[in-house]
């Protein structure tokens, strides 16, 4: 019996071990994908924490003659006659508006929920794109760094003439004070209580601000 049973350790312990050279050895080491236009995880992970979650490409800061190419099948014909209505989510912001503009208030559940909205449609796109540059005073006194996330080309190009370029600077570590959801190609309007398709919503205490509709074609209309 004590014989019947070494042999069966045995025979067990070779039938494991054949078991094991047979199987492929395991990458040492964990691959991630290369960065390509348009596909930047570092990008993606700063995006995310915009609560955009690009699905296919995300392009930042594109050259000039890039935005044109990439820019020739957007309408912009409709941001010339746009006149969005311009909201605010808490009274701080009121001061910061122009005063011959037309204001309303906005409760801050339905700001949330065009944030949440806007962020929602831009992450279901095939293309999102970031304009990272900066606002007010001059590069290197007073200005405020800007992030616009944009569905179209010839939005952030629009963006990109009114603000100011600012040094190159990874997507992780550019910090920006302000974050710019500029969504021209939004029409899921009923699933907001807005006054208008064509808006302007701004809550400064976290510095956000959605623009949803024509008018976000036509960056000089919100800056």
């Amino acid at each position: 019996r004590a014989t019947m049973s070494l042999w069966l350790s045995r025979a067990r312990f070779s039938s494991l071990a054949q078991h094991i050279q047979s199987r492929k050895p395991l990458p040492s080491t964990c691959v991630f994908p290369r960065s390509a236009p348009g596909l930047d995880v570092e990008l993606n992970w700063s995006l995310a924490a915009c609560g955009v979650t690009p699905s296919q490409a995300a392009y930042r800061n594109l050259s000039a003659q890039e935005m044109r190419d990439k820019a020739v099948d957007v309408d912009t014909s409709s941001a010339a006659q746009a006149s969005p209505s311009l909201l605010v989510a808490d009274a701080d912001s009121l001061k910061l508006v122009n005063a011959g503009k037309d204001v309303s208030a906005i409760a801050k559940r339905d700001f949330n929920r065009s944030l949440r909205l806007a962020s929602e449609y831009l992450s279901s796109l095939p293309e999102v794109y970031v304009q990272d540059a900066a606002i007010g005073g001059s590069s290197s006194n007073g200005a405020v760094n800007v992030r616009v996330i944009t569905d179209n080309a010839a939005t952030a190009q629009a963006w990109s003439q009114v603000l100011q370029r600012v040094p190159k600077r990874k997507p992780s570590q550019f910090a920006h004070p302000i974050t710019i959801y500029a969504v021209p190609s939004f029409s899921n309007f009923s699933e907001l209580a807005m006054p208008s398709s064509d808006f302007v919503a701004m809550n400064e205490k976290r510095g956000v601000l959605v623009c949803l509709g024509p008018s976000a074609l036509g960056a000089s209309q919100t800056v």
